[in-house]
C-alpha cells in the first residue's frame, strides 16, 4: 500500500493508463497530476475517495452534466 509506484518500475504510460481506468471504473477524472503527486495504493485510494465525494456533493442525484 505504501510503496511508490515509480519506484517500482512504474511509468509515465502506465500512469496514463490508470487514470484512464478510474475514469472508466469510477467516472471521476483523476488526473496525471494527481497520480505523480500521489503515487502509492494508500495516497492514490484517499484521492480517489476525495475525488468521489466531491462528485457526489456536486452531483447528489447521480445525473451527468
Amino acid at each position: 500500500l505504501d510503496d511508490d509506484f515509480f519506484d517500482l518500475g512504474g511509468h509515465s504510460m502506465l500512469a496514463t493508463q490508470v487514470v484512464a481506468r478510474s475514469k472508466e471504473q469510477f467516472g471521476v477524472a483523476m488526473t496525471l497530476r494527481i497520480f505523480f503527486d500521489l503515487p502509492t495504493v494508500r495516497e492514490l485510494a484517499a484521492a480517489l475517495e476525495e475525488l468521489l465525494a466531491a462528485q457526489s456533493t456536486n452531483n447528489p442525484h447521480g445525473e451527468n452534466a
